[in-house]
């Protein structure tokens, strides 16, 4: 084969190459604003319903609603660091900034870290509701909610930290890199793997398994109560609805966290299209979450109806109260 083939051959196979890139980032694009629109209004929804229907504030809705603000959180923080990581960072001391607070992520691994601890707790919640309910002591009461949010934003700070530290700005590369030696690396995301993912999904689907066993037993003792039966089938869609969120959470992350392993173990190249799809799989939960619990709450549904009608009747007359049934609200569990 002549130089003039090999030439053609090889610039062909840029302009494939760069085809490809501009599609994948096409891709990439449309679905992360689906993704963010998605998210915030969705979550902003969660959180306005839990807050302004008395009826709705169950310990459990309290905790996700904790959910939906890390989530809300975490998909607010995702615009900046989409910017940085397209126009590049400033070379001066606002770099070093945002390479802290943004592009490497600290804030948004608060965020992640506080949204599998709430996930743990609102799994451990159920666990002590449902298969023990005569041990009250253990039961998370709304007015304590407060005692367990705090720690876990605390705790998700902590471990955070390392990342903050560590972070520098190179402004020749005008990049964000970690300036730490491969056994800090190691150990802290060995840290993170077992205590702040492998350790919390063990007690979330553990949880989940003993209280879909117990529903079972109960279920099987009581087929003659159509009451009872109801009860079951109100609180088994609690639960799928609960393990819907955390398999998500699973699936996703652990997408995004064996993506970034093989690339750290050099058996996947920089920049391919799965390592850069693969990032949206950590936003993916923040905006699934709400629409998991639309389809699978009629309490929600109901509640974002209500609030809807409300918001219409008012917009169109001030001077009208909104309508407010008769009938009484009774709390429910989600």
């Amino acid at each position: 084969m002549d130089q003039g083939n090999l030439n053609n051959l090889t610039n062909t196979s840029s302009v494939a190459s760069d085809n490809n890139g501009a599609i994948i980032s096409v891709i990439y694009s449309v679905l992360y604003s689906i993704i963010v629109i998605i998210g915030i209004i969705g979550n902003v929804l969660v959180i306005s319903v839990v807050k302004r229907k008395p009826s709705m504030r169950t310990t459990t809705n309290l905790l996700l609603a904790n959910l939906s603000f890390a989530d809300l959180l975490t998909i607010i923080w995702s615009i900046p660091v989409e910017i940085i990581e397209r126009y590049g960072l400033p070379k001066t001391s606002f770099g070093w900034f945002l390479c802290r607070f943004l592009s490497i992520g600290g804030l948004i691994v608060i965020t992640l870290i506080v949204s599998i601890l709430l996930m743990t707790v609102v799994a451990v919640e159920r666990y002590n509701a449902m298969v023990l309910p005569f041990h009250r002591k253990r039961r998370l009461k709304k007015k304590k909610i407060i005692y367990v949010a705090i720690p876990t934003w605390l705790a998700a700070l902590l471990c955070s930290l390392p990342v903050f530290i560590y972070t520098e700005h190179d402004t020749t590369t005008e990049s964000c890199t970690l300036d730490w030696n491969e056994n800090q690396a190691i150990g802290y995301y060995i840290f993170l793997f077992v205590f702040l993912f492998i350790l919390p999904l063990f007690i979330i689907y553990y949880c989940y398994f003993s209280i879909v066993v117990e529903l079972n037993r109960r279920q099987r003792r009581n087929e003659s109560n159509q009451n009872h039966q109801a009860d079951f089938s109100a609180k088994r869609r609690v639960i799928c609805t609960l393990v819907c969120v955390s398999v998500i959470f699973t699936i996703s992350f652990g997408i995004f966290a064996f993506e970034k392993m093989f690339y750290e173990l050099g058996l996947v190249p920089i920049n391919n299209a799965f390592s850069q799809l693969s990032f949206l799989f950590v936003y993916l939960p923040s905006a699934s979450n709400p629409i998991i619990y639309v389809f699978q709450s009629s309490n929600y549904r109901n509640a974002f109806k209500e609030m809807a009608s409300e918001l219409h009747m008012s917009r169109h007359s001030l001077h009208v109260k909104p309508h407010r049934s008769s009938s009484k609200h009774h709390e429910t569990i989600m």
